[in-house]
Formats: C-alpha cells, structure tokens, sequence
C-alpha cells in the first residue's frame, strides 16, 4: 500500500530519532529502514510530478475552453443584438410599436434617455463630484522594509518557493 507523504516525513523523523538515540550509530535494521523510507520518498516525489504536470496541462486546456466559451458568449450576444436592432429597425421604418408572431411578440415605446458625456471639461463645477483615492507607492514601500525600515500598516511576509527540479539519482536536500 502505498504511504502518504505525511507518513514518510513521519518516519524519516522517527528514524532521525532513533539514530540520535543510539548516538549515531546506523544498524542494518535502521540502514534498510533508511533504504525503504528513501525509496517511498524517491516514489513519492515522482508521482507527485508528475500529477503536478498533468494538473498543469488540465489547468490550461480548461483556460483554453473559457476562452473558447467566452468567445462563444461574445457570439451569440452579439447575433442577439443584431436580432433586436433588425426588429427595431422594422418597426421605425414601418412606423408600428407593436408587432405580434404566432407565439410571441415584440412592444416599443420611448426609453427614459440616457446620459452621455460629451466633454468633461464642459460640465459646470456643479454638475461634478471630486474623488481622491490613495494606492500605495508598493516599490517605495518594499524597498523601505527591505531597508529595515518599519512602517505601519505593512510589513514584508516571507515563504517558500517550490520549484521544478531534475535530478539523475536520489534526494536532493538543501
């Protein structure tokens, strides 16, 4: 049966520690139990890849198909507009509000109106609201930490990065 990676990391510590407790000495017992957890992390890794690699490659062919989707979206919207100007047009041009099929049927009337800007500019003072908004200055102020600076209301967050690597035989530690 396969173990989780949970498992391996707990035995690789339990035989850390039964190491440390016969200070240092490495029985066969523990030299073969050093080979199997070895072996199971080596398998591990490796299935984790290239689970990884396929999870990569499903990520972007679903990418790919939103895209193909919203494309598809964008279509059929603007056929619909089409549809709706076409009727529209109609019924200027035959001067009717109203126009009925078998089993549905179409109504026009005058909309509320919309507002359009033509020039900003133009607008009184009294038709305008002010807006101010703040953004952090994020390369000033990372750069100031970094510095060991210290400022409130941010701070630098540190983690780790995983990355791809190829190895030809073992475990790589660093």
């Amino acid at each position: 049966m396969s173990k989780s990676i949970f498992e391996i990391s707990a035995e690789a510590l339990e035989l850390t520690k039964l190491i440390l407790e016969a200070s240092g000495e490495i029985t066969p017992a523990i030299e073969l139990a050093l080979a199997i957890n070895t072996n199971d992390a080596m398998t591990k890794i490796d299935s984790y890849q290239s689970i990884m690699e396929r999870c990569k490659i499903e990520s972007e062919y679903w990418d790919e198909r939103k895209k193909e989707c919203d494309r598809m979206k964008r279509a059929y919207e603007t056929v619909e507009k089409k549809l709706k100007d076409n009727i529209k047009y109609f019924m200027v041009t035959t001067n009717v509000d109203r126009l009925e099929g078998f089993y549905s049927g179409f109504s026009m009337s005058q909309s509320p109106g919309a507002l359009v800007i033509d020039d900003l500019d133009l607008i009184p003072e009294d038709y305008k609201v002010e807006t101010i908004t703040y953004e952090p200055n994020k390369p000033n102020l990372k750069a100031a930490l970094l510095g060991g600076k210290t400022i409130p209301g941010a701070h630098i967050e540190y983690g780790q990065t995983l990355r791809k690597i190829t190895v030809k035989k073992g475990i790589e530690n660093k």
